[in-house]
């Protein structure tokens, strides 16, 4: 990560929205050395949004937070897939500034809104006097409506895209799409509300389906490993902690 990379902090919040994409529609947007990612029959484009706990100073902001739109990609050269970022909201100016000039991909400042509690969800992020997200949901327990046929599915998907491409040299802990952390696991979520535009800038809105949102929550590890082993099927419940 180099010099800038700061101590790892603690996550506050983890929330990804998935969409099925148009593999032709992306075709243009793929950089030299990678093509599409293909996960049953689609290409696969979303926003995850990462917040971590802990003061870092009035420069870098007391809550570090960004809004990354990503596309699941493959190497060319060795097959490895990962989560290419063409733009990221930030919560700092500097942070901003530094990873356009350190990464070369696109960031701009961000203001950030989130409100959780254990069963519901919402999050608005503006940049530039323009919404780049609103999202209002609630914990529904299930996937539904998703193409992947369990969390489990879902989970290996982004842990194998996992590693996000360039990193945020000042956000290490959103380096990832998968959270390697045994005291969280994946809480899908029921959509009561959502608007972005994050994704127009590369991605015409009509070429899109939304998938699926989730987002990352504590649990008692021992009951989500039972209900892991209980089937290729079976999908990972929300467990209030």
């Amino acid at each position: 990560m180099g010099v800038l990379t700061p101590l790892r902090r603690r996550m506050a919040s983890r929330c990804l929205v998935l969409y099925r994409a148009q593999p032709t529609a992306l075709a243009e947007t793929i950089r030299t050395g990678f093509r599409l990612h293909i996960q049953r029959g689609h290409a696969w484009v979303g926003l995850c949004f990462t917040e971590v706990e802990g003061v870092t100073g009035k420069l870098l902001g007391s809550a570090p937070q960004e809004l990354a739109a990503f596309i699941a990609v493959q190497s060319t050269a060795d097959d490895r897939a990962s989560a290419w970022i063409p733009h990221r909201a930030m919560a700092s100016r500097l942070g901003a500034v530094l990873t356009e000039r350190f990464t070369g991909a696109g960031a701009s400042l961000g203001v950030f809104s989130r409100s959780e509690c254990p069963s519901r969800f919402e999050l608005s992020v503006t940049s530039q006097g323009r919404e780049e997200l609103y999202l209002r949901a609630e914990s529904s327990g299930e996937l539904k409506g998703s193409a992947f046929l369990s969390s489990r599915e879902l989970e290996s998907f982004l842990r194998k895209c996992g590693p996000m491409l360039p990193s945020n040299p000042l956000l290490p802990e959103a380096e990832s799409l998968d959270h390697n952390s045994e005291d969280w696991a994946i809480d899908p979520l029921c959509i009561f509300e959502l608007r972005q535009t994050l994704l127009s800038g590369f991605l015409p809105s009509e070429s899109v389906e939304l998938d699926c949102a989730l987002r990352y929550t504590r649990h008692a590890r021992s009951k989500i490993s039972a209900a892991v082993d209980s089937g290729p099927d079976a999908s990972i419940p929300y467990v209030p902690v």
